[in-house]
């Protein structure tokens, strides 16, 4: 049995209930995991609210966050120095990878481990996120445009300086 658990600053441990110590996994990426981290993970400018464990693949687990998360497959070995962003085309993962070609860490063409840490975000204000069965996931997400074009207008504005 293993528990994984996430700092505020997406850095997630996994640890061998049994063996009551941190897993193999976890000791190989380094002990603080932060240095480890991909550095599309270091940066996030969220924090991780949620863990889900995939039923169909022991190896695997979810860090998500309000606007993305994180799929860690431990089966890959280590951590990459960048993860793939889901979807490619997305603003946020151009951003992303403009701000990591800009540092001195190697672009992700070069990291043969990649399929170990995706982001994704193609979802927006999530509100829940786990896995149903083996092949299904549950993702509730409440767009915060929609939520404001909901309010009512305002009953009085004053305008200063006039």
């Amino acid at each position: 049995v293993q528990l994984a658990v996430a700092c505020s600053n997406f850095a997630f441990y996994v640890f061998d209930v049994a063996e009551r110590r941190l897993s193999k996994w976890s000791e190989g990426n380094g002990f603080p995991i932060s240095p480890s981290l991909p550095h599309d993970v270091k940066h996030q400018g969220d924090f991780p609210v949620r863990i889900a464990g995939n039923p169909g693949d022991k190896d695997m687990f979810l860090v998500g966050s309000f606007g993305c998360f994180l799929a860690v497959n431990m089966g890959r070995g280590k951590l990459p120095t960048s993860c793939r962003i889901y979807p490619e085309k997305h603003v946020r993962g151009r951003k992303r990878r403009f701000s990591a070609s800009s540092s001195s860490s190697p672009s992700k063409t070069e990291d043969p481990n990649n399929g170990s840490c995706t982001i994704c975000l193609r979802y927006n204000s999530m509100l829940y996120l786990d896995f149903l069965s083996k092949t299904e996931m549950l993702v509730v997400e409440q767009p915060w445009l929609n939520v404001a074009a909901n309010f009512p207008g305002a009953l009085e504005r004053r305008v200063y300086g006039h």
